[in-house]
């Protein structure tokens, strides 16, 4: 789970999705409150740019930003991030 945790497993870009997008989509939607106890371990030991790119592709898969389709405002979990970059 930590090695699909970090940056180089990014589905985004560094610049692919603006971080008042990031900022707004993460205050709704916390990715701590779903978390097992595994997941918060994996996710206390990220360092902050693992941590951003994980909240950008949060915004790009749960949000119409991104896919273009959907509600657009989904909640989008860690462990779903995770999923998605190991087909990505």
């Amino acid at each position: 789970m930590r090695e699909m945790a970090t940056k180089d497993k990014a589905c985004t870009t560094h610049d692919n999705i603006p971080q008042d997008l990031i900022d707004s989509y993460a205050s709704r939607h916390s990715i701590t409150e779903k978390m097992d106890e595994a997941e918060r371990r994996v996710w206390d030991s990220l360092d902050d740019e693992d941590r951003r790119m994980i909240q950008s592709d949060r915004v790009y898969y749960g949000t119409n930003y991104g896919t273009g389709c959907g509600p657009g405002d989904e909640y989008v979990s860690f462990r779903d991030v995770i999923g998605i970059r190991q087909f990505d």
